[in-house]
């Protein structure tokens, strides 16, 4: 064997392709940095049709076609071939399939899958193009055609909880509707906007029987929300997300913590000088500093102390055994809530009475969107790295890229 025929069998074996397929010649244009890889198809082969895989007479071949492929140390690497058309009795003239690349794409199923590899390492699409070589809308399009696959390959049969949450898109009041599997830790859909009919949008992408099968659906008490689910879930129960009641309470004590605070300045007394956080954080991870001052302020008799053990009595709420013990308990923090006499706090306990059903779902499901704030933190830095969107199909194809957990290879 030459050096020439050698050549060409090395390439014929990292390609992986097999007869009637074979690598002809190879070509190296030092002035372009490209080398080009000729592929032959045995002519006194039968062709496959695409469509019904029977094998059928070798009409004709199309036009020369160039797949970008694997690079070769400093060199871009292109197969180069005349794709044969088969003649089948029953679907006519196709164009066969090629054994290294799909027939719509121009890259090789080899380097698509380095794409993809690159682009789940990088930051940013600015530098995937920098490595591959590749334009913005190429590396846009392969995304694209990746998601559509692993959308099609997913199995969402089994789904039985869902989270429901809202995520900012562009500048002002703009947001996105995300539906996540919470046991399975991934993005299912998202829609533009968080009305009733960009839920319903988000959850159509599961099928009938899946959205009868839901058991249970975590949310916060946006009422468009509720609404969407009643309607395409009606077997799921409602929960409502407890860091968002926590959140609401949160808000409620520093809201006196801020009246309270502008009332003693008046009076030159900075007693609550620089202690928001001190009322917001978890009392757990206070430091002895932060517990010396807690003891100071406690014997002072302030509001915002009042509401700050208020909520913290409220906590005990999840860790109630049976709904009927929550109940009880609800309705004994919601009276004490009601005598204190402070706004705010009366404010979030009325609200919570109204969506009380929700809040004893979670005594049976034990559900959080803690799983949908951590994907909110991975739509977050895609939202960074690419310095805002202004399409939301791109912005679409990045989370469910990035967070749908989707098995998007070319060929399984």
């Amino acid at each position: 064997m030459n050096t020439n025929d050698s050549l060409i069998d090395h390439y014929t074996r990292l390609l992986g392709i097999e007869h009637p397929w074979s690598v002809s010649h190879t070509e190296l244009v030092i002035d372009k940095k490209e080398m080009l890889i000729d592929t032959h198809y045995d002519k006194g082969h039968k062709a496959l049709c695409p469509v019904c895989h029977t094998s059928c007479v070798l009409e004709d071949h199309r036009e020369e076609r160039r797949w970008r492929h694997l690079d070769v140390m400093q060199f871009k690497s292109y197969l180069v071939r005349k794709v044969p058309r088969s003649n089948c009795k029953g679907h006519g003239v196709k164009t066969v399939s090629t054994p290294f690349a799909d027939s719509l794409v121009r890259y090789t199923t080899l380097f698509t899958e380095y794409v993809l590899q690159i682009l789940k390492s990088t930051k940013t699409t600015k530098d995937a193009c920098s490595i591959t070589g590749l334009s913005w809308k190429q590396i846009q399009y392969t995304q694209e055609q990746a998601v559509i696959r692993g959308i099609a390959r997913r199995d969402t049969s089994l789904v039985k909880y869902l989270g429901v949450d809202e995520k900012s898109f562009m500048k002002a009041h703009s947001y996105i509707t995300n539906v996540v599997d919470l046991e399975g830790h991934r993005v299912l859909e998202v829609a533009p906007g968080r009305t009733i009919g960009s839920t319903k949008q988000a959850l159509s992408v599961l099928s009938t029987e899946t959205l009868q099968s839901i058991e249970a659906t975590c949310m916060d008490t946006w009422r468009a929300f509720r609404l969407a689910v009643n309607e395409c879930c009606p077997l799921s129960a409602i929960v409502y997300d407890r860091f968002h009641i926590s959140k609401y309470l949160n808000t409620a004590v520093n809201s006196i913590r801020r009246k309270e605070h502008l009332d003693l300045i008046k009076q030159r007394l900075p007693y609550l000088l620089h202690t928001k956080f001190l009322w917001l954080k978890n009392k757990d991870k206070w430091k002895d500093r932060e517990k010396q001052k807690f003891d100071d302020l406690s014997k002072l008799n302030l509001k915002v102390s009042k509401a700050w053990r208020l909520k913290e009595l409220f906590d005990e709420f999840w860790y109630s055994s049976t709904t009927d013990q929550a109940k009880y308990f609800f309705d004994r923090r919601y009276t004490l809530v009601i005598r204190s006499k402070l706004p705010e706090m009366m404010k979030v306990a009325v609200m919570l009475r109204e969506h009380l059903g929700g809040l004893l779902s979670y005594i049976t499901f034990h559900i959080s969107n803690g799983i949908t704030e951590g994907i909110n933190t991975i739509i977050q830095n895609i939202k960074a790295n690419a310095r805002g969107f202004r399409s939301f199909k791109n912005y679409r194809t990045r989370i469910l890229f990035y967070a749908g957990k989707l098995d998007m290879r070319v060929r399984v």
